[in-house]
């Protein structure tokens, strides 16, 4: 099995290195064709780990941005797979799902999997016209080479079927899961990361990138610890409006209200600081952070979009508002504050019960059998 990806960063890092440790070696030679130009910490961190789970093989051709790059990239891919001859080719998200899909068809690889994590046409703020080269192209890597499309949410699902990409039944859902692991002790990660014992803590774990609206996080967080002094917010990322986010905060004199840890490798278990998960994300594939968040049982005020509204489950782990509706947010923060309506062990019987790495595994052994 060769796994194809372009961006080793964030939940795609996660997820691709996931599958990758948890494939029984047995059954399976495991091959990974990556680049690492937009590689984040944690890949760095990991990837002699990731040395003795599967083959690596650098591909930094493969560029987020369209180019003939992608065409070099597709021939190198082509004469890696040809000596590899695989039996399953597995491509994550739209830029090595456009050219691992190509060059595994070429190859004649017998089953050709793909996992968008999140269509490019997804955002529901791009307009139809700026959305069709994305469909088109989807549609006819999907019609063309592509033996099975793994969805990570019934929302991502029901776009593909909602353009008719390709038939129904191409379409299987799979959640992203994670392991269960021993975490540390809230009290000795607020030292660890100089936070005050006793403040009530909302965060959140994302890239500064206009996906994840991080200005709405802001807002919010001006408006709440304008109300209530007891509260701050935690951002844990970075990305390329990271810059700007600091120059806002300075502007309105909210550096002590919101601490910008920046990228940390640690962040699955960091998220664990805090009293409360905050996602004002414009749209989602189905983000792991959010998953990590539940495991350390921190309630969720989320986004009611595609990707969230699949790990929230309203009243039981977490509480939603509307894209963009600060007044909806701040009302929602303020009454988990003052009421602690959702309780940490109900959102963390909601990620054994729903998002464990041993369901998603068992689902996608089924799919590459």
């Amino acid at each position: 099995i060769v796994l194809i990806v372009e961006a080793m960063l964030g939940g795609i890092r996660q997820h691709v290195c996931d599958i990758a440790e948890n494939l029984d070696k047995d059954n399976y030679e495991v091959y990974i064709i990556y680049s690492d130009l937009r590689a984040d910490e944690a890949f760095a961190k990991d990837i002699n780990r990731l040395r003795k789970q599967a083959k690596l093989i650098k591909c930094n051709t493969m560029k987020r941005s369209i180019g003939k790059d992608d065409y070099i990239a597709y021939k190198k891919i082509i004469k890696i797979l040809r000596k590899i001859q695989p039996d399953i080719v597995h491509c994550h998200s739209s830029k090595a799902g456009m050219v691992g899909r190509m060059a595994a068809k070429k190859c004649k690889v017998p089953l050709i999997v793909y996992t968008p994590n999140a269509y490019a046409f997804q955002s529901p703020e791009i307009p139809i016209f700026k959305k069709l080269p994305y469909i088109l192209a989807e549609t006819f890597l999907s019609r063309f080479a592509t033996s099975v499309t793994i969805n990570v949410s019934k929302g991502e699902m029901r776009l593909a079927r909602k353009y008719r990409l390709d038939k129904p039944e191409k379409f299987i859902l799979i959640y992203n899961g994670i392991p269960q692991k021993k975490l540390e002790d809230k009290k000795r990660i607020r030292e660890e990361l100089g936070l005050d014992e006793n403040k009530y803590y909302v965060g959140v774990t994302a890239r500064c990138e206009y996906q994840k609206d991080p200005y709405t996080f802001l807002k919010i967080a001006e408006k709440v610890t304008l109300s209530n002094e007891e509260i701050e917010f935690v951002y844990i990322g970075d990305g390329g409006m990271q810059e700007e986010m600091h120059d806002w905060i300075t502007e309105h004199k909210l550096n002590s209200k919101i601490h910008m840890l920046g990228f940390r490798t640690d962040a699955a278990f960091i998220v664990g600081a805090l009293d409360l998960y905050l996602s004002t994300a414009l749209y989602e594939g189905l983000p792991y952070s959010m998953i990590e968040a539940m495991r350390a049982g921190v309630p969720i005020i989320a986004t009611d979009t595609v990707g969230n509204n699949e790990l929230v489950f309203e009243g039981i782990n977490g509480r939603m508002f509307p894209i963009r509706d600060v007044d909806k947010a701040c009302e929602l923060i303020l009454d988990q504050f003052e009421k602690n309506a959702i309780k940490s062990q109900n959102v963390k019987s909601t990620f054994k019960t729903k998002f464990s790495i041993e369901n998603m595994m068992k689902h996608l052994n089924a799919v590459y059998s």
